[in-house]
């Protein structure tokens, strides 16, 4: 679905640089807050508009955006664009960084010498987590008490679905069993004949039955099995 975007009329005279019209400058301010400004044909203008966060900045620097920058905005607000309101960061991952040391000080937390667990949803001490090179923070998402509980938890669950494998009958006796109780059930409502769109009858033992028509049986075991480990 498209953001909802309404049209205004523009007249921050500060923001004037070659790039806007003349005629009056106008723009769409998008659901999601941000502003796009009617500019001239310029390099990095989408079907004729841009946004009006990056003419802040490139009028601030003297020249176009580096190529992997990305604009923050301090307050929050994006359709604020004040020159005092921006911060150019170097990339996305700065970007997400400054993101994430302002929602711990939304929470009252120190982003100097705390991180907010994605896990358990505590704020805690950044010596609680252990290092990760290619996040933006330096630090893995999780702390690494849960870290450390939630590989507990999948080796239980690895343990106990490798004791299921072992406890549960091969799949070829059990699918046998299947068909059998499967003709005493069509027997009993006088049921005397089943066949496979290929033509083949299915109400013979299952020793008679061809790899195509065992399959039927193999699978309805298999869905079993694959169930009861999921609720292990």
């Amino acid at each position: 679905m498209r953001n909802k975007r309404q049209a205004f009329q523009y007249d921050d005279q500060p923001l004037v640089n070659p790039y806007l019209k003349r005629n009056g400058y106008t723009g769409v301010q998008h659901a999601n807050g941000y502003r796009r400004i009617r500019v001239e044909v310029c390099e990095g203008a989408a079907n004729g508009y841009k946004s009006e966060h990056t003419l802040v900045a490139e009028r601030a620097l003297g020249h176009r955006l580096p190529k992997h920058a990305v604009i923050h905005h301090v307050d929050g607000n994006r359709s604020n664009n004040s020159p005092k309101n921006l911060v150019i960061c170097e990339d996305r991952s700065y970007h997400q960084l400054l993101h994430q040391r302002q929602r711990i000080i939304d929470q009252g937390g120190n982003p100097d010498i705390q991180k907010r667990c994605s896990c358990c949803r505590e704020m805690k001490l950044r010596a609680e987590f252990q290092k990760k090179c290619l996040s933006s923070d330096g630090l893995q998402q999780e702390c690494r008490q849960c870290k450390s509980d939630n590989q507990k938890r999948r080796n239980r669950m690895n343990s106990t679905k490798a004791n299921l494998k072992g406890l549960l009958p091969d799949i070829e006796i059990v699918s046998a069993k299947v068909h059998e109780a499967w003709m005493e059930t069509k027997l009993a409502k006088g049921v005397t004949s089943r066949k496979l769109e290929s033509g083949e009858e299915l109400m013979v033992p299952y020793a008679e039955l061809t790899e195509e028509a065992k399959d039927l049986d193999r699978s309805t075991v298999v869905a079993v099995y694959k169930a009861i480990e999921a609720a292990a």
